[in-house]
């Protein structure tokens, strides 16, 4: 099993650069934010759950190689700059990686070095899959516990209003120009690279797992999505 990083779009193999995981490490499950509330005359506590918390992968890597020093050199070189890490043995998925920490290097003979690596990673574990568009006229179906999605509208003419909505939550947007990109993770909607946030009216969607009811209702030739899903 090896160990795959995603930096500067690129992706690596650490196992071809002399990098090799010393066992399969373990995954937290993601705990839960809660804000917990004394009433007074209730029984227990009034609890609100908020969302879920960064998890961190601990890997253990080990160097076997002529020259541990040039390996080491060339491995800090990329390793802080890793968005995503992914698992040979589980390579539809990937985490994304928000910082990374590295322990010291334990180097006790010249061809042989071991050191810890700490991601920091989003709760969800993503499907790769779902990065990709897919056209949809009817329903959306999200497998996962959570869709933050991108979708791309290709209007039928320009200069009109674009409407549609998800489960009866309407979006609409007064285009000028096309195709449209609505990412619902970073909040943003442009066109050409330029924010149309301005023209829009509605709110950003957040799918949960199960069928979605899509209604096109004006000026779409075409809808695709990127449902982006996340798991527990």
């Amino acid at each position: 099993m090896g160990l795959v990083i995603k930096t500067k779009n690129k992706y690596i193999d650490l196992s071809e650069r002399g990098l090799c995981i010393k066992e399969r490490p373990k995954i937290p499950t993601p705990k839960m934010r809660m804000e917990k509330i004394n009433v007074n005359g209730r029984d227990g506590t009034l609890t609100i759950k908020d969302s879920f918390e960064d998890i961190e992968i601990k890997v253990e890597l080990n160097i076997m190689e002529d020259d541990v020093k040039k390996v080491i050199r060339s491995f800090k070189n990329i390793i802080f700059d890793t968005t995503e890490i992914s698992f040979s043995d589980d390579d539809k998925f990937f985490y994304k990686v928000k910082n990374v920490e590295i322990d010291d290097i334990e180097n006790e003979v010249d061809f042989y070095g071991s050191f810890l690596v700490n991601f920091v990673c989003d709760p969800y574990i993503y499907q790769k899959d779902t990065f990709e568009y897919k056209t949809v006229a009817n329903n959306i179906v999200i497998q996962g516990y959570k869709s933050m999605p991108l979708i791309k509208i290709t209007p039928s003419s320009t200069g009109s209003l674009v409407s549609f909505t998800i489960d009866g939550k309407q979006m609409t947007i007064n285009n000028s120009t096309n195709p449209i990109y609505i990412d619902c993770s970073l909040m943003r909607v442009y066109s050409d690279t330029q924010s149309i946030l301005r023209n829009v009216t509605g709110e950003f969607f957040e799918l949960g797992t199960g069928e979605h009811k899509l209604n096109l209702k004006t000026n779409i030739s075409k809808f695709e999505i990127q449902t982006r899903e996340g798991w527990l």
